[in-house]
């Protein structure tokens, strides 16, 4: 075991670095078998040969009397190869050879980094930019290549795996990847992964609130709680379109709302909309606009995140409702020290924002209103979105529930009389 046999004098070095249990990740020497080839995986800590699928083989050299450490990646030959390659280099040195070395090819990941996420930010929304600027910083944190041409399916799949170690679900981890895909392809890289790799969600019902969730939150709400809860229901908004929505665009006459970019605000996508809304909210919103004669948007949140209060604002009323389900529980975090259940707490995972804009599509389909016309106001850029929320509410509906009774009628009154 060992960098290399005794005997030879080598001006680089090989070795493989780990991580430990605690976290660390030390360059530990690998090990070598009897013919001098590489166990794959192994290194030697505390002076014992021990297996680690996720090591990384590195050269270690001076380059002008300054030390390098390059990642050579997983492949224990590959790591060999590269080994003898750069001591072939400096014993051409040594002995006056003129050695013409390749500069480093590709492009620089963190430049390549620098470039996407300025492009992203000018033609982004600033939510989408966060995300992606998150997906590449952590992207970097494992990845220790320097070039994107060098990055290899291991790179990705321990990428892959970082998120799951942390207990990401896997439909977060199929929007990492997918983020990180798409960097990918800014840059011409093909996608290094097998279709065998991609983590596999379940694939959720898209569900909206009943009539009887949404009186029930009514019943327990503030007038502004009601006032937001009616609104969201009434337009189908997306949450940031919702924090963003200001009385300049609401049409009191047409009884429309018109989706359109402000200084401060983008629409998902580039596309502007407007939405007939019922005369009911139309009188709620005077009403409101009456309340609040200074207030430029319709729902001022002054929060450090808007986002979250008005998640946490929907999760309280249902908690105050008595409509929790009783079974959500989150593990211990330096919040909730001792966990959170949703028996007992507002953290309910039925209850989010986006809900409401299912709602929205639910109501208006049982209502009679065709389907493109509701994809156009819930603006879908592809009708099999619209259609996938209305899967679910369609058979929840009473004419839904009076087939199924007359399906099954002649069973029970077969039953009855045995």
């Amino acid at each position: 075991m060992g960098i290399y046999p005794k005997g030879n004098t080598v001006k680089a070095h090989l070795y493989i670095r780990i991580k430990q249990a605690d976290g660390k990740r030390p360059f530990c020497e690998p090990v070598y078998a009897a013919n001098r080839k590489l166990k794959p995986g192994y290194a030697v800590v505390n002076g014992k040969p021990e297996h680690h699928k996720e090591g990384v083989y590195h050269l270690r050299y001076l380059r002008d009397s300054k030390r390098v450490w390059e990642a050579v990646g997983s492949d224990a030959q590959e790591a060999l190869n590269r080994l003898d390659r750069q001591d072939a280099i400096f014993n051409c040195k040594e002995v006056g050879v003129k050695v013409v070395e390749a500069a480093a090819s590709g492009r620089s990941i963190d430049k390549a980094k620098e470039e996407y996420l300025r492009d992203v930010e000018r033609s982004k929304s600033p939510k989408t930019y966060i995300q992606y600027e998150y997906v590449l910083r952590k992207f970097r944190a494992v990845c220790e290549k320097t070039t994107l041409d060098s990055i290899t399916r291991e790179d990705v799949l321990q990428f892959r795996d970082y998120f799951f170690d942390k207990g990401s679900s896997a439909y977060s981890v199929r929007n990492y990847l997918a983020n990180l895909r798409t960097f990918f392809s800014h840059f011409d890289i093909p996608w290094p992964l097998k279709k065998t790799d991609r983590p596999r969600p379940v694939r959720k019902i898209v569900s909206a609130y009943s009539r009887g969730d949404i009186e029930a939150m009514l019943a327990v709400a503030s007038r502004d709680e009601a006032d937001l809860i009616q609104f969201l229901m009434c337009t189908g908004l997306r949450k940031g379109e919702c924090l963003s929505a200001t009385w300049a665009n609401v049409d009191f006459t047409g009884a429309t709302y018109k989706v359109a970019e402000t200084a401060d605000f983008k629409p998902k996508d580039r596309e502007e909309g407007i939405i007939p809304i019922p005369d009911s909210l139309v009188e709620l919103l005077r009403a409101r606009k009456a309340r609040y004669p200074k207030s430029h948007r319709i729902f001022e949140m002054h929060a450090a995140n808007p986002e979250v209060y008005l998640l946490k604002a929907i999760k309280r009323l249902a908690f105050k409702a008595g409509l929790n389900c009783g079974e959500c529980s989150f593990k211990a975090s330096k919040a909730y020290p001792h966990g959170r259940s949703c028996a007992t707490s507002a953290c309910c995972r039925r209850f989010i924002t986006h809900k409401f804009r299912k709602t929205f599509a639910t109501l208006h389909a049982e209502a009679g209103v065709p389907v493109p016309s509701i994809s156009r106001f819930l603006r879908h850029s592809k009708l099999d979105t619209t259609l996938a929320y209305l899967a679910s509410g369609g058979d929840r509906s009473e004419a839904i529930r009076s087939k199924v009774n007359n399906t099954f009628a002649d069973l029970q009154i077969k039953k009855a009389a045995a």
